[in-house]
Protein backbone atom coordinates (compact mmCIF):
# COMPACT_ATOMS: atom_id res chain seq x y z
CA UNK A 1 0.00 0.00 0.00
CA UNK A 2 1.04 3.59 -0.63
CA UNK A 3 -0.17 6.51 1.49
CA UNK A 4 0.43 10.15 0.54
CA UNK A 5 0.75 12.84 3.19
CA UNK A 6 1.11 16.54 2.37
CA UNK A 7 1.80 19.53 4.59
CA UNK A 8 0.78 22.47 2.38
CA UNK A 9 1.97 25.24 4.66
CA UNK A 10 2.15 28.99 4.42
CA UNK A 11 5.97 29.05 4.50
CA UNK A 12 6.87 25.78 2.81
CA UNK A 13 5.26 22.53 1.64
CA UNK A 14 6.32 18.90 1.99
CA UNK A 15 4.95 15.63 0.64
CA UNK A 16 5.82 12.06 1.57
CA UNK A 17 4.70 8.63 0.44
CA UNK A 18 4.83 5.80 2.99
CA UNK A 19 3.60 2.25 3.25
CA UNK A 20 0.98 1.14 5.76
CA UNK A 21 3.69 0.71 8.41
CA UNK A 22 5.03 4.25 8.01
CA UNK A 23 8.17 3.37 6.06
CA UNK A 24 9.29 6.22 3.78
CA UNK A 25 9.03 5.52 0.03
CA UNK A 26 9.39 9.01 -1.46
CA UNK A 27 9.73 12.63 -0.39
CA UNK A 28 9.47 16.07 -2.02
CA UNK A 29 9.68 19.72 -0.97
CA UNK A 30 8.05 22.89 -2.28
CA UNK A 31 7.38 26.54 -1.51
CA UNK A 32 4.45 28.31 0.23
CA UNK A 33 1.00 26.92 -0.56
CA UNK A 34 -1.47 29.15 1.27
CA UNK A 35 -4.23 29.56 -1.29
CA UNK A 36 -5.30 32.84 0.31
CA UNK A 37 -1.93 34.30 -0.66
CA UNK A 38 -1.36 32.65 -4.05
CA UNK A 39 -4.88 31.89 -5.30
CA UNK A 40 -6.63 28.55 -5.90
CA UNK A 41 -5.20 27.94 -9.38
CA UNK A 42 -1.62 28.46 -8.24
CA UNK A 43 -2.33 26.36 -5.13
CA UNK A 44 -3.36 23.41 -7.31
CA UNK A 45 -0.31 23.88 -9.54
CA UNK A 46 2.00 23.76 -6.53
CA UNK A 47 0.35 20.65 -5.10
CA UNK A 48 0.51 18.99 -8.51
CA UNK A 49 4.21 19.87 -8.82
CA UNK A 50 4.84 18.56 -5.30
CA UNK A 51 3.23 15.22 -6.18
CA UNK A 52 5.01 15.03 -9.55
CA UNK A 53 8.35 15.48 -7.78
CA UNK A 54 7.72 12.27 -5.86
CA UNK A 55 8.16 10.26 -9.09
CA UNK A 56 5.46 7.85 -8.00
CA UNK A 57 2.43 6.82 -10.04
CA UNK A 58 -0.45 8.93 -8.67
CA UNK A 59 -2.94 6.14 -9.30
CA UNK A 60 -1.23 3.92 -6.75
CA UNK A 61 -2.25 5.99 -3.70
CA UNK A 62 -4.51 3.99 -1.42
CA UNK A 63 -5.01 7.04 0.80
CA UNK A 64 -4.02 10.71 0.64
CA UNK A 65 -4.27 13.30 3.39
CA UNK A 66 -3.47 16.99 3.02
CA UNK A 67 -3.06 19.72 5.63
CA UNK A 68 -4.04 22.96 3.88
CA UNK A 69 -2.87 26.35 5.17
CA UNK A 70 -5.65 28.93 5.36
CA UNK A 71 -8.51 26.43 5.05
CA UNK A 72 -11.55 26.64 7.31
CA UNK A 73 -12.65 23.98 9.77
CA UNK A 74 -16.22 23.38 8.58
CA UNK A 75 -17.27 20.12 6.95
CA UNK A 76 -18.09 22.01 3.77
CA UNK A 77 -14.52 23.34 3.58
CA UNK A 78 -13.10 19.83 3.86
CA UNK A 79 -15.46 18.51 1.20
CA UNK A 80 -14.71 21.41 -1.15
CA UNK A 81 -10.93 20.97 -0.93
CA UNK A 82 -11.15 17.18 -1.19
CA UNK A 83 -13.04 17.57 -4.47
CA UNK A 84 -10.61 20.25 -5.63
CA UNK A 85 -7.53 18.20 -4.83
CA UNK A 86 -8.95 15.15 -6.59
CA UNK A 87 -8.11 17.03 -9.80
CA UNK A 88 -4.38 16.72 -9.09
CA UNK A 89 -4.22 13.73 -6.71
CA UNK A 90 -5.52 10.34 -7.76
CA UNK A 91 -6.28 8.25 -4.68
CA UNK A 92 -8.96 5.89 -3.37
CA UNK A 93 -9.47 8.20 -0.37
CA UNK A 94 -8.61 11.89 -0.05
CA UNK A 95 -8.84 13.63 3.30
CA UNK A 96 -8.24 17.32 3.95
CA UNK A 97 -7.87 19.37 7.13
CA UNK A 98 -6.46 22.75 8.08
CA UNK A 99 -2.66 22.48 8.37
CA UNK A 100 -2.86 23.38 12.07
CA UNK A 101 -5.09 20.34 12.60
CA UNK A 102 -2.43 18.16 10.95
CA UNK A 103 0.22 19.78 13.16
CA UNK A 104 -1.88 18.91 16.23
CA UNK A 105 -2.27 15.26 15.27
CA UNK A 106 1.45 14.96 14.62
CA UNK A 107 2.50 16.72 17.80
CA UNK A 108 0.41 14.57 20.17
CA UNK A 109 0.57 11.22 18.28
CA UNK A 110 -0.44 8.57 19.15
CA UNK A 111 -2.54 10.25 21.86
CA UNK A 112 -6.19 10.85 21.01
CA UNK A 113 -6.48 14.09 22.98
CA UNK A 114 -4.19 17.06 23.58
CA UNK A 115 -3.27 20.57 22.52
CA UNK A 116 -0.75 22.04 20.08
CA UNK A 117 0.49 25.63 20.05
CA UNK A 118 1.31 26.65 16.49
CA UNK A 119 3.54 29.71 16.35
CA UNK A 120 5.08 30.36 12.96
CA UNK A 121 4.34 33.17 10.55
CA UNK A 122 0.82 32.93 11.93
CA UNK A 123 -0.54 31.52 15.17
CA UNK A 124 -3.19 29.17 16.48
CA UNK A 125 -3.67 27.05 19.58
CA UNK A 126 -5.67 23.96 18.69
CA UNK A 127 -6.85 20.97 20.69
CA UNK A 128 -8.84 17.79 20.25
CA UNK A 129 -11.08 16.14 22.85
CA UNK A 130 -11.52 12.41 23.47
CA UNK A 131 -14.68 12.41 21.37
CA UNK A 132 -12.77 13.88 18.41
CA UNK A 133 -14.05 17.46 18.59
CA UNK A 134 -11.56 20.15 17.60
CA UNK A 135 -11.35 23.47 19.44
CA UNK A 136 -9.09 26.40 18.62
CA UNK A 137 -8.10 29.90 19.62
CA UNK A 138 -6.09 32.41 17.61
CA UNK A 139 -5.53 32.18 13.88
CA UNK A 140 -6.82 35.70 13.45
CA UNK A 141 -4.74 36.57 10.40
CA UNK A 142 -2.39 39.49 9.87
CA UNK A 143 -5.07 42.17 9.55
CA UNK A 144 -5.92 41.59 13.23
CA UNK A 145 -2.27 41.31 14.20
CA UNK A 146 -2.19 37.51 14.69
CA UNK A 147 -0.92 37.68 18.31
CA UNK A 148 1.41 34.87 19.33
CA UNK A 149 3.03 34.60 15.91
CA UNK A 150 6.15 35.83 14.11
CA UNK A 151 3.96 38.36 12.35
CA UNK A 152 2.31 39.41 15.62
CA UNK A 153 5.67 40.04 17.27
CA UNK A 154 7.05 41.88 14.24
CA UNK A 155 3.85 43.92 13.92
CA UNK A 156 4.16 45.13 17.50
CA UNK A 157 7.87 45.83 17.02
CA UNK A 158 7.07 47.80 13.87
CA UNK A 159 4.65 50.04 15.77
CA UNK A 160 7.20 50.64 18.54
CA UNK A 161 9.87 51.49 15.96
CA UNK A 162 7.46 53.86 14.22
CA UNK A 163 6.75 55.63 17.50
CA UNK A 164 10.49 55.86 18.06
CA UNK A 165 10.85 57.69 14.74
CA UNK A 166 8.08 60.02 15.92
CA UNK A 167 10.03 60.49 19.18
CA UNK A 168 7.18 59.01 21.23
CA UNK A 169 9.27 55.95 22.19
CA UNK A 170 12.98 55.28 22.64
CA UNK A 171 13.25 51.73 21.26
CA UNK A 172 16.33 52.61 19.24
CA UNK A 173 17.65 49.04 18.96
CA UNK A 174 14.38 47.87 17.43
CA UNK A 175 14.31 50.82 15.02
CA UNK A 176 17.89 50.01 14.04
CA UNK A 177 16.86 46.46 13.08
CA UNK A 178 14.29 47.81 10.62
CA UNK A 179 16.83 50.23 9.21
CA UNK A 180 19.48 47.52 8.76
CA UNK A 181 17.12 44.88 7.38
CA UNK A 182 14.89 46.96 5.15
CA UNK A 183 16.54 50.36 4.84
CA UNK A 184 13.54 52.17 6.32
CA UNK A 185 14.35 55.28 8.31
CA UNK A 186 11.70 58.00 8.20
CA UNK A 187 7.89 57.99 8.44
CA UNK A 188 7.40 57.79 4.69
CA UNK A 189 9.67 54.73 4.53
CA UNK A 190 7.70 53.00 7.28
CA UNK A 191 4.31 53.65 5.71
CA UNK A 192 5.43 52.66 2.22
CA UNK A 193 6.91 49.42 3.56
CA UNK A 194 3.90 48.47 5.66
CA UNK A 195 1.29 49.08 2.99
CA UNK A 196 3.21 47.37 0.19
CA UNK A 197 1.71 44.11 -1.07
CA UNK A 198 4.69 42.06 0.10
CA UNK A 199 4.99 43.50 3.60
CA UNK A 200 3.31 40.56 5.44
CA UNK A 201 5.97 37.89 4.94
CA UNK A 202 8.81 40.40 4.98
CA UNK A 203 7.62 41.87 8.26
CA UNK A 204 7.24 38.43 9.86
CA UNK A 205 10.84 37.63 8.94
CA UNK A 206 12.07 40.21 11.46
CA UNK A 207 10.74 38.23 14.47
CA UNK A 208 13.96 36.25 15.15
CA UNK A 209 15.88 39.55 15.36
CA UNK A 210 13.45 40.88 17.97
CA UNK A 211 13.72 37.64 19.95
CA UNK A 212 17.52 37.93 19.87
CA UNK A 213 17.29 41.51 21.14
CA UNK A 214 15.08 40.30 23.98
CA UNK A 215 17.57 37.56 24.77
CA UNK A 216 20.35 40.15 24.91
CA UNK A 217 18.39 42.15 27.51
CA UNK A 218 16.72 44.87 25.44
CA UNK A 219 13.75 45.85 27.63
CA UNK A 220 11.51 46.97 24.77
CA UNK A 221 11.98 43.65 22.97
CA UNK A 222 11.52 41.66 26.19
CA UNK A 223 8.20 43.40 26.75
CA UNK A 224 7.02 42.62 23.22
CA UNK A 225 8.02 38.94 23.41
CA UNK A 226 6.31 38.55 26.79
CA UNK A 227 3.15 40.12 25.36
CA UNK A 228 3.05 37.46 22.60
CA UNK A 229 3.67 34.69 25.12
CA UNK A 230 0.84 35.87 27.38
CA UNK A 231 -1.51 35.81 24.36
CA UNK A 232 -0.51 32.20 23.70
CA UNK A 233 -1.04 31.20 27.34
CA UNK A 234 -4.50 32.78 27.30
CA UNK A 235 -5.28 30.65 24.24
CA UNK A 236 -4.00 27.51 25.95
CA UNK A 237 -6.16 28.12 29.03
CA UNK A 238 -9.30 28.48 26.89
CA UNK A 239 -8.60 25.44 24.70
CA UNK A 240 -7.56 23.30 27.68
CA UNK A 241 -10.91 23.90 29.32
CA UNK A 242 -12.73 22.98 26.10
CA UNK A 243 -10.88 19.71 25.38
CA UNK A 244 -10.28 18.80 29.05
CA UNK A 245 -6.59 18.11 28.52
CA UNK A 246 -3.36 19.50 29.97
CA UNK A 247 -1.13 17.82 27.39
CA UNK A 248 0.51 20.76 25.58
CA UNK A 249 2.88 20.46 22.63
CA UNK A 250 4.02 22.88 19.92
CA UNK A 251 4.93 23.47 16.28
CA UNK A 252 6.21 26.34 14.14
CA UNK A 253 9.27 28.42 13.40
CA UNK A 254 9.13 30.56 16.55
CA UNK A 255 10.10 27.46 18.53
CA UNK A 256 13.48 27.34 16.81
CA UNK A 257 14.42 29.92 19.42
CA UNK A 258 15.27 28.23 22.72
CA UNK A 259 14.80 31.59 24.43
CA UNK A 260 11.22 31.91 23.15
CA UNK A 261 10.48 28.30 24.02
CA UNK A 262 11.84 28.59 27.56
CA UNK A 263 10.03 31.87 28.27
CA UNK A 264 6.79 30.26 27.11
CA UNK A 265 7.53 27.15 29.17
CA UNK A 266 8.03 29.32 32.28
CA UNK A 267 4.76 31.17 31.74
CA UNK A 268 2.86 27.93 31.15
CA UNK A 269 4.28 26.44 34.36
CA UNK A 270 2.83 29.41 36.24
CA UNK A 271 -0.56 28.05 35.15
CA UNK A 272 0.33 24.38 35.86
CA UNK A 273 0.90 23.46 32.21
CA UNK A 274 3.93 21.54 30.95
CA UNK A 275 5.26 22.04 27.42
CA UNK A 276 6.04 18.69 25.76
CA UNK A 277 8.23 18.14 22.70
CA UNK A 278 6.15 17.23 19.62
CA UNK A 279 6.20 13.58 18.57
CA UNK A 280 5.98 14.34 14.84
CA UNK A 281 6.02 17.49 12.67
CA UNK A 282 2.93 18.57 10.65
CA UNK A 283 3.86 16.30 7.72
CA UNK A 284 3.83 13.41 10.18
CA UNK A 285 0.34 14.44 11.25
CA UNK A 286 -0.89 14.26 7.64
CA UNK A 287 0.74 10.84 7.25
CA UNK A 288 -0.84 9.53 10.46
CA UNK A 289 -4.27 10.75 9.37
CA UNK A 290 -3.80 9.09 5.97
CA UNK A 291 -2.76 5.78 7.50
CA UNK A 292 -5.67 5.92 9.98
CA UNK A 293 -8.01 5.61 6.99
CA UNK A 294 -6.56 2.13 6.43
CA UNK A 295 -5.47 0.75 9.81
CA UNK A 296 -5.23 1.55 13.51
CA UNK A 297 -2.47 3.93 14.54
CA UNK A 298 -0.42 2.67 17.46
CA UNK A 299 2.80 3.64 19.24
CA UNK A 300 4.92 1.26 17.15
CA UNK A 301 3.69 2.84 13.90
CA UNK A 302 4.27 6.37 15.19
CA UNK A 303 7.78 5.47 16.36
CA UNK A 304 8.51 4.08 12.91
CA UNK A 305 7.57 7.40 11.31
CA UNK A 306 9.46 9.27 14.00
CA UNK A 307 12.64 7.32 13.18
CA UNK A 308 13.06 9.14 9.85
CA UNK A 309 10.79 12.17 9.65
CA UNK A 310 12.72 14.68 11.76
CA UNK A 311 15.83 14.14 9.64
CA UNK A 312 13.98 15.34 6.52
CA UNK A 313 12.43 18.43 8.13
CA UNK A 314 15.22 20.81 7.09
Amino acid sequence: MKILGIDAGGTHSRAAVVDENGNLLALSHGGPSNFRDIGIDEFLKRISSLVDSLNIDRKTFDSAFVGVSGMGFKKGDREYFAALLSKVISAKRIGVVNDCHAALIGAIAPKDTGICIISGTGNMTIGISKDGKVYRAGGWGHLLGDPGSAFGLSYEAFKVALKTVEKRENAFKIAKVFQEEFGIVDLDDYLEFFYSSKSKSKLASIAPKIVELAKSGDKHSERLVLKQIKEIVDQVIAVSKAVKSNYISYSGGMFKSEYFKEKLREELLNHDFELVKPTLPPLGGAIVMGISEIRDVNKELVNNIKSWIWSVES
